[in-house]
């Protein structure tokens, strides 16, 4: 359903609605209050815009928007009870001429704003004193449905005479309709001196800009009606592009995450590798038993693979792993022979870890646990040679 405001009730009321989804909550300016002098300015408005999309806020709020009820339900000493919300600010945003608000009405509210029940609207907020009287808003807590507003706002709607053209059930042609806000507040004797001076500011003028020079304005806001339709479709175009680049951040952390196994996968592949050569290279007797851990890791590492492999395969025969002693009935004397343990260990823990893809220290703790005797008799002094 798009936000038409010309139907139902609305469409046969005598009220044309000025302000739809983006309302003014307040211009720039002081203004009296029992509390003391309310300085709103574009420094307050950008603070309370901040707040509204900082994170804790969205929390508080389950992230949702601020009500719109009809006065102020939730003030500690009214007397209302009605706290049902007739809409919800869901956007807030400091522009030039004051601190606006986008509001989602409810049926309920639009029925309010559209039969003409409540003008104007005045804001609750949270505020800090700047010293003396004056004090500043720093957070936006509700806004509530008034006739009578502290702070002189626009207003919701205004009385549509039936042939004025203001509104589809009062016009006497198909033309589109002129939102002349200038035109119907002098018609109402509302220029007074603050209502110029705000006019003033809306339209860029100087305050000191006369009758002539507001109304020549205000016929120009006619001439910049199709910027509305540029505007939406920048706005559309940023959502676009908004949502384009979430896709590429989540392809770029899905791309990084691939990346990252790839490395993890490269790096298990190189330690396997190093392993059943430096596995090899102590079963031929060209690294001992002692040195193995430090050649799994050199040949293991990226940088060095290569050179430190062609170092293993061209390092020459350091000790031999066969028996020393010879002659049959021997085996107990071959093990009581350093070497010939040494050969042995190396010997069953390649033997392991090219059968079972154990590391070292894995497969040299099954090797011993395993072999009881061979390690036994390594603990044991070697036999005098004859």
């Amino acid at each position: 359903m798009t936000f038409e405001w010309i139907f139902g009730a609305i469409a046969n009321s005598t009220f044309e609605v000025l302000q739809r989804d983006w309302i003014q909550i307040s211009p720039y300016g002081e203004f009296p209050h029992r509390m003391g002098l309310q300085v709103v300015d574009r420094a307050a408005a950008q603070a309370m815009a901040a707040q509204f999309n900082s994170l804790l806020s969205r929390v508080g709020r389950r992230f949702g928007g601020l009500p719109v009820y009809i006065g102020h339900p939730d003030m500690p000493d009214s007397p209302q009870k009605d706290d049902r919300s007739y809409g919800w600010i869901e956007e807030l945003q400091a522009r030039n001429d004051g601190f606006y608000g986008r509001i989602k009405w409810t049926e309920d509210g639009k029925a309010l704003i559209g039969g003409g029940s409540f003008k104007y609207y005045s804001p609750v907020w949270q505020i800090h004193r700047q010293g003396g009287n004056r004090v500043s808003p720093v957070r936006l807590i509700s806004v509530g449905l008034t006739n009578n507003p502290n702070i002189p706002v626009e207003p919701l709607a205004n009385a549509c005479h039936p042939g004025a053209g203001c509104c589809q059930a009062c016009s006497t042609d198909s033309k589109p309709m002129k939102k002349n806000y200038l035109k119907d507040m002098t018609d109402a004797g509302a220029k007074s001196t603050e209502t110029r001076r705000r006019l003033c500011n809306v339209m860029g003028l100087p305050d000191t800009a006369t009758d002539a020079e507001l109304d020549a304005a205000d016929d120009d806001l006619d001439k910049d009606a199709p910027n509305s339709t540029s505007l939406a479709t920048a706005a559309k175009q940023r959502d676009t592009l908004t949502n384009r680049v979430t896709e590429h951040e989540v392809t770029i952390t899905t791309l990084t995450q691939e990346r990252d196994a790839l490395k993890a996968a490269n790096a298990t592949m190189h330690r396997q590798h190093a392993e059943l050569l430096v596995g090899n290279a102590v079963k031929d007797g060209r690294v001992t038993p002692a040195e193995m851990a430090a050649w799994i890791v050199r040949v293991a590492d990226p940088a060095q693979h290569e050179e430190s492999a062609r170092a293993l395969a061209n390092k020459k025969v350091e000790y031999s792993t066969t028996s020393q002693t010879g002659g049959l009935g021997r085996r107990k004397a071959d093990i009581h022979d350093e070497n010939a343990r040494t050969a042995k260990v190396a010997e069953l823990v390649a033997a392991n870890m090219h059968a079972t893809g154990n590391d070292y220290d894995k497969a040299f703790r099954i090797v011993q646990e395993t072999n009881p005797d061979l390690f036994a008799a390594m603990k044991q002094p070697q036999a005098a040679q004859p």
